[in-house]
């Protein structure tokens, strides 16, 4: 599923060539969130990538994942390398390799490092034809092309081509969640070493380690090694532990160690009821916006029908700000079992962010119910904008399924923006079918000369024998008449 992550960043426009400005949307799954939710969606990576699966953390490697996620997003590029080298070192044949080495072509890519960058990229599409993120590391591999050209080496130029697409509708990009936070770096050797030390000693005698936790907590001026603190709280599991956690998210000055600390309270089992009280506290607070989206966080994550019927009634409340409801309905749709919520939500919402936000949510729903929805939509008399997002969702369907439905849609529909997105879609799925189509439109004297034009573009992104033997037939004046 997700084609779409083959395509390009919005901000690649190329020597005038017009661009399929299509998100980079790698979002499958509901566990692990990369992008804070402070952050601006635009201001994120090309990805916003990756929401991994929710077993990621007992994965090898999964630590330095998690913390050079989090340096990436302090823009700390340098220590994030070192943690994504280290996984790569280590576990070069593990679940996470792919991602570690999504971010190193990333890192490198935002240190200036372009040839490395492409260099990256070229290893991981090789190494793991098969990522979720191959696509996403063609952004970054474009854009680093883009540099080099730009700086005048034009042997770069052939990686350009992955963006010379014709223009193509934008499905929305979703919310971006709350982020799950990595183990602080104590910000010197002798705050490293203490904290070290109290570690041994939790492990070794809790109860004499506790007092000693509270005071380092409790410690103004060094907001690293507390929050470094806040994370071994998180690993005693003890009543009074979770307590203090609760304290802190509710309670402390710092936004950071407040997220922190609501993050930790969700991941905890022995105290899930509590902690689901909380996270819906929280959410529905008019807190700062980053304990708002970490208690959404945590609900997402969650599978009890409490936090579901919480994310819903947030959906649902329209004097919540679209942020709030925007990432309610992100989560809604990573579990995947309110599509008929989402669907009333797309429907029939007034404003037109949050209906976008619903659609996105149906299409990371994979059933047949979900795939009904997004052919009603791109049936019905919603505006045209919200029609073609449904048919490029549909696209992004595996199996003959998805090309039968885009066959029928072009023989049902007549808007030329609709057709247009119709024929990136059917070009998508790279089916027999698909490129018979496209090469009978390409071939048609009677059919819309854009559209035509347009067949002719993706027959040459085709690999399929029959499109080269079309472009050769069309450059012979083989073309009706």
């Amino acid at each position: 599923m997700h084609r779409i992550r083959d395509l390009i960043d919005s901000r690649c426009a190329l020597r005038g060539t017009l661009c399929a400005v299509l998100p980079m949307l790698a979002v499958s799954s509901a566990s692990f969130a990369a992008v804070a939710s402070s952050q601006d969606a635009a201001a994120a990576p090309a990805s916003a990538a990756r929401f991994g699966s929710p077993g990621e953390q007992a994965q090898p490697g999964a630590a330095d994942l998690t913390a050079g996620r989090n340096a990436v997003m302090r823009q700390r590029w340098q220590e994030a390398l070192d943690h994504f080298r280290t996984v790569l070192e280590n576990h070069p044949e593990g679940e996470l390799a792919d991602d570690a080495s999504y971010w190193t072509a990333y890192s490198l890519f935002e240190l200036g490092r372009f040839e490395d960058a492409v260099t990256r990229v070229n290893e991981l599409i090789s190494r793991y034809p098969q990522s979720s993120l191959a696509g996403d590391a063609r952004v970054v591999r474009v854009r680093a092309a883009e540099e080099l050209v730009r700086r005048g080496n034009a042997d770069y130029e052939r990686y350009l081509r992955d963006v010379a697409v014709p223009q193509a509708s934008q499905p929305s990009r979703p919310a971006v969640p709350g982020q799950a936070p990595a183990a602080p770096t104590a910000p010197s050797a002798d705050d490293e070493l203490r904290v070290m030390a109290l570690d041994a000693l939790i492990g070794m005698d809790p109860e004499s380690a506790w007092p000693v936790l509270q005071r380092l907590v409790a410690e103004d001026g060094n907001p690293e090694l507390r929050g470094r603190a806040v994370w071994l709280l998180s690993q005693m599991g003890t009543d009074e532990a979770f307590d203090l956690l609760v304290q802190l998210a509710r309670e402390d000055d710092d936004p950071e160690v407040r997220a922190n600390a609501l993050f930790w309270v969700g991941q905890s089992d022995e105290h899930r009821e509590q902690a689901l009280d909380l996270l819906i506290e929280m959410a529905e607070s008019e807190s700062d916006a980053e304990s708002v989206g970490q208690a959404l966080f945590g609900l997402g994550q969650s599978s009890s029908p409490r936090a579901r019927a919480a994310l819903e009634a947030l959906a649902r409340d329209a004097s919540k700000s679209n942020e709030v409801r925007s990432q309610a309905l992100f989560w809604l749709g990573q579990q995947g079992e309110s599509l008929e919520l989402l669907r009333d939500m797309l429907m029939n919402d007034p404003d037109m962010e949050i209906r976008e936000q619903a659609l996105f949510g149906i299409s990371q729903i994979e059933t047949q119910e979900a795939n009904d929805v997004l052919l009603e939509v791109a049936r019905s008399d919603a505006p045209v904008g919200v029609r073609s997002n449904a048919i490029f969702w549909l696209s992004q369907r595996d199996g003959e399924r998805a090309v039968d439905v885009l066959l029928q849609l072009w023989d049902e529909v007549q808007d030329n923006e609709l057709r247009n997105q119709l024929l990136f879609a059917l070009a998508q799925t790279e089916a027999d079918r698909a490129v018979d189509r496209l090469i009978a439109i390409a071939k048609d004297a009677e059919a819309d000369a854009e559209l035509r034009r347009q067949a002719v573009f993706w027959l040459g992104q085709s690999d399929n024998p029959k499109a080269k033997a079309a472009l050769l037939e069309i450059i012979g004046g083989g073309a009706q008449r």
